[in-house]
């Protein structure tokens, strides 16, 4: 299984932010971050891959990832961290429905995130929708298993997941320390070679 991507610099987007970015991802919802731990995150944990960044549904199974990975090694709290994420995500309340899907080991920390979660400025949009509060929160659960299950087929385990993980944000935070920002970017090759196995190639190249 490869994974790759190429990140640049830039000063201008639509959002008249600055800062580093996947050229893969779709122009009109670039998020510029001068933290490797989001690219990480995005490079990573959203398992449908970059092209597909910036949907609700999109997001909600990244999270999924997230629990799947990180979360599992107390390198993040989940309450605190992924609330505001998910509640920004969720705000509109429109996911499309999916069939429901196969429990997961995992998901008793789902259901403990999702029940701490305040619904209570959803009200109106639920309503809209024709939703209540309950049959939103299993529709979020369905999602989040599916961003497991695909995290699971990429990642073999947890542990390459979350190892993966901070071993590429520790070779971004050296990088890109170093990147001359307006004349080159970083080519990304990951490749997962079996259960906590694999290789980070990262290359400068001219823009």
């Amino acid at each position: 299984m490869n994974i790759m991507g190429t990140i640049e610099y830039t000063e201008f987007s639509e959002q008249g932010e600055q800062g580093f970015y996947f050229t893969e991802c779709n122009s009109d919802l670039i998020n510029m971050t001068n933290d490797p731990r989001l690219l990480c995150h995005d490079l990573l944990e959203h398992v449908n891959g970059l092209e597909s960044i910036g949907s609700r549904e999109d997001e909600i199974q990244a999270l999924g990832a997230v629990c799947f990975g990180r979360y599992q090694f107390e390198y993040l709290d989940l309450t605190s961290d992924l609330q505001r994420e998910f509640e920004h995500f969720a705000s509109g309340c429109e996911l499309d429905e999916i069939d429901e899907q196969q429990e997961t080991e995992f998901d008793d920390q789902l259901e403990d995130f999702l029940n701490s979660v305040d619904y209570s400025y959803m009200n109106e949009e639920l309503n809209e929708n024709d939703r209540s509060i309950e049959q939103f929160k299993k529709l979020a659960l369905d999602y989040m298993r599916l961003g497991i299950t695909k995290a699971q087929k990429i990642y073999k385990s947890e542990l390459t997941l979350a190892n993966l993980f901070f071993d590429l944000q520790n070779k971004l935070d050296e990088q890109l320390k170093y990147l001359d920002l307006y004349t080159e970017k970083l080519f990304i090759d990951i490749r997962i070679l079996a259960e906590n196995e694999y290789s980070i190639i990262i290359l400068k190249e001219e823009i």
